[in-house]
């Protein structure tokens, strides 16, 4: 069973309206994406003839190719198939980008053990429970983990941007479910913070996070009982 059943057809509902500066430069998106989703488990190389190969990787390389710029359509496609649901769960974890064989690459910051090199991306994954359906990115944020600077204070610390604030863009990015959709913001234990859980209720979500730390939390709606 094919995992999209028409490529090229998905391709061009996903990406054809992405703004890359150059019409042309959107077809070639599509083109690639097309054959990716057709074969995913190929490499570049095998899926492109040279020319091909070099057309792909210039479009890559294009400053106008920045993550939003490609994903904009599908992240909205996604949204939009949101919309059409009565109960969405929206799974947000990051996962590191291990690029330390990479010794030319520049840009990248810290990874795993802070030996490694490579980038952090936080997938916003909106699936449907029931039938058991992937809708698509809902959000996606690529970036460089920052080293704390020593002799940080606790004040600049909580002043500077930190990772946990990742969920928190997840969360709001996919804006607030219309009437009789449910969202629910669904994280592992990165996501156990006050302030995430506090911008799930800001856009109208339900949240289940995967507890970090010991809470005192009121479990009856009178306050009497606590956990």
């Amino acid at each position: 069973m094919d995992v999209i059943p028409d490529p090229r057809r998905w391709a061009e509902l996903h990406f054809a309206t992405a703004d890359l500066g150059d019409a042309r430069r959107t077809r070639r998106l599509v083109d690639a994406a097309a054959a990716i989703a057709a074969h995913p488990e190929k490499s570049f190389p095998q899926l492109f003839d040279w020319n091909q190969l070099r057309g792909f990787y210039r479009l890559c390389s294009q400053p106008r190719a920045t993550l939003a710029a490609v994903q904009q359509p599908h992240w909205e496609q996604t949204r939009q198939a949101m919309r059409r649901a009565p109960l969405v769960l929206v799974l947000h974890d990051t996962t590191e980008l291990d690029f330390t064989s990479h010794r030319h690459l520049a840009g990248a910051g810290q990874i795993g053990d802070e030996n490694g090199r490579g980038f952090l991306q936080h997938n916003s994954l909106a699936v449907v429970p029931r039938p058991r359906q992937v809708l698509g990115l809902a959000y996606q944020q690529l970036v460089v983990r920052q080293p704390a600077p020593e002799g940080e204070s606790t004040y600049q610390r909580k002043r500077r941007a930190r990772e946990s604030e990742l969920w928190q863009h997840g969360i709001r990015a996919a804006g607030v479910p219309p009437a009789g959709c449910r969202w629910v913001d669904v994280g592992d234990r990165g996501s156990d913070d006050y302030e995430a859980m506090r911008a799930a209720r800001q856009v109208g979500h339900d949240f289940l996070f995967r507890v970090a730390q010991e809470r005192v939390v009121w479990v009856s709606p009178d306050g009497d009982r606590q956990a």
